[in-house]
């Protein structure tokens, strides 16, 4: 009788084990999909500078998405059923790629857009999952204050320089499409500065 309270005192620990270890990993989700849909639900709403100007990057960067798509229907059409290429197209979705990149990544990241690998993140408690956050977040901010400085000097060695853009029809100053850089960099930074300030809010809500 007394190996049979034993096994069952086991049993009972055991169980409740698991449940505090499926419990752990609700929370865990529970807290992820709490912060997504806050943050989902403050980008959507956010009246402030940085909110409006991400906004707005991200536009132009849907609208840029739309424009190379006719660009190069008609570079096709134009092509193999006139004979007549325009000899730009190609040069122009080029650099609509790269502005599409920077222009519309501070308006993903104020929607979580971006991908991310959290496999082993859900599996720390919410509170480490908070204190990581502010870790990755100050990591990203100080590189991304790196990259823009770059950025800045590019643009400003091109245009000291004067180098100019050619293709068989168009030439502008290399620097024009360039601007987009730190333009965005600087969205993206100040986004970035954003979710650092509220990584940090959430772990002292966790402090209290």
């Amino acid at each position: 009788m007394t190996e049979n309270r034993h096994r069952s005192h086991g049993n009972a620990q055991a169980a409740e084990s698991r449940l505090s270890q499926e419990q752990h990993h609700v929370d865990g989700l529970e807290l992820t999909a709490v912060w997504s849909e806050a943050s989902d639900s403050a980008a959507g709403a956010d009246r402030s500078l940085v909110g409006r100007a991400g906004r707005f990057g991200y536009a132009v960067a849907t609208a840029l998405v739309i424009v190379i798509a006719v660009a190069f229907i008609y570079e096709v059409i134009a092509r193999f059923l006139f004979n007549s290429p325009s000899g730009f197209v190609n040069q122009f979705s080029a650099y609509g790629a790269a502005l599409i990149a920077f222009l519309g990544a501070a308006g993903t990241l104020a929607h979580n857009g971006h991908v991310a690998v959290d496999v082993l993140v859900q599996k720390l408690s919410p509170k480490a999952q908070a204190g990581l956050a502010i870790v990755t977040e100050a990591f990203s901010v100080l590189l991304l204050l790196v990259v823009t400085v770059i950025a800045f000097g590019v643009v400003m060695e091109f245009w000291e320089s004067g180098y100019r853009a050619f293709s068989t029809s168009v030439s502008f100053p290399e620097y024009l499409p360039q601007i987009a850089m730190p333009v965005g960099l600087v969205l993206l930074t100040m986004q970035q500065m954003r979710h650092f300030i509220g990584s940090v809010h959430r772990y002292r809500a966790y402090l209290k």
